[in-house]
């Protein structure tokens, strides 16, 4: 037992067999970790399509964040409105406070939903009712910019690069017998 670790042939050959293993797998999780951050981008960035880059879904959202703070707005002057005029300010909250973090597309799917919900109800609820000409015209151009940015998401080509990222990087080999051991965040969509 006096003799050096290394100096151990078999020692020796086990621990260069363990530096390998874990250099690769720190290396392929680096590597990995980066274009899964290049996809990720995408959501907040924009895509990249036909020489120029597609809005991005987070700057879409923050338009449909603030589309819907007008409807509140007109809301706010129906009594009659109330209930759906709340119901949009919580959805609108949540969602800006889901924006303001490190959130997955995911949960923000979701809230946007809550948010087209809550703002579907609204604008309903007001269209019944006798508006001023100004309120109308008012509700009218944000419906308009809700259905706007939400085609805008629809045709983001962000599901379309997870989709593919996850068809020709992640379902390859050998990335996909490496990803079970090299824990690793994959990029989500926006469904």
């Amino acid at each position: 037992m006096s003799k050096s670790l290394f100096k151990v042939r078999r020692n020796a050959i086990l621990i260069t067999i363990l530096i390998i293993v874990l250099s690769t797998l720190f290396g392929v999780n680096r590597s990995l970790g980066g274009r899964i951050m290049e996809v990720s981008d995408l959501f907040n960035e924009g895509v990249k399509s036909g020489g120029y880059v597609l809005k991005s879904i987070r700057s879409q959202l923050i338009v449909r964040a603030e589309t819907a703070l007008d409807m509140i707005t007109v809301g706010s002057n129906y009594n009659s409105a109330g209930d759906q005029t709340s119901a949009l300010r919580t959805a609108r909250n949540k969602l800006l406070d889901l924006l303001d973090g490190e959130t997955s597309p995911r949960a923000l799917y979701a809230a946007n939903k809550e948010l087209d919900n809550a703002f579907s109800a609204l604008y309903l609820k007001l269209s019944a009712l006798t508006l001023t000409d100004s309120d109308a015209e008012i509700i009218d151009e944000n419906f308009s910019r809700m259905n706007n940015a939400a085609m805008v998401i629809d045709k983001s080509e962000y599901n379309s690069a997870v989709r593919d990222f996850h068809r020709n990087v992640l379902s390859v080999f050998p990335t996909n017998l490496l990803i079970k051991i090299c824990p690793v965040d994959e990029p989500e969509l926006f469904e």
